[in-house]
């Protein structure tokens, strides 16, 4: 997904692909699709028009409107299991739920972003919102 990303700044904007690397930090939304799975998948939204993208938010707590895990490790890989896997672990806690249906439960609505990236740490944020529980009046 990167090098598709720095490919398409650099042909759209006009630029090198190191200043591309750095810009995409700023001007894409990344998330990640399937994060309790094995299989994940990354995919970054950057507007073709060159106007910014609103950028997700990177949440590190629990909010009035979101469940809210993160975590951060220098492999993104460990960090989307890690962060992924508190998630499981909170609405188990949170909601009385089991793991196995706290797992199915975050496998479809969980909202993963991916947070601050360097070379010695990249951060992932997983969020499921709160209003799955209210009741329909």
């Amino acid at each position: 997904m990167k090098g598709e990303a720095v490919e398409f700044l650099v042909q759209q904007r006009k630029i090198t692909a190191s200043q591309a690397e750095k810009l995409l930090l700023y001007v894409a939304d990344v998330r990640i699709a399937e994060v309790v799975n094995q299989v994940k998948g990354v995919y970054a939204r950057i507007s073709k028009r060159g106007e910014k993208v609103r950028l997700a938010a990177h949440p590190v707590r629990e909010s009035q409107r979101n469940y809210v895990t993160t975590a951060s490790s220098p492999d993104l890989q460990k960090a989307m299991d890690e962060a992924a896997s508190a998630m499981i672990g909170m609405l188990s806690e949170k909601r009385g739920l089991s793991r196995l249906d706290a797992y199915s439960l975050a496998s479809l609505t969980m909202d993963a972003r991916v947070g601050a990236t360097g070379a010695d740490r990249k951060s992932v944020h997983c969020l499921v919102p709160k209003s799955l529980w209210q009741n329909a009046g």
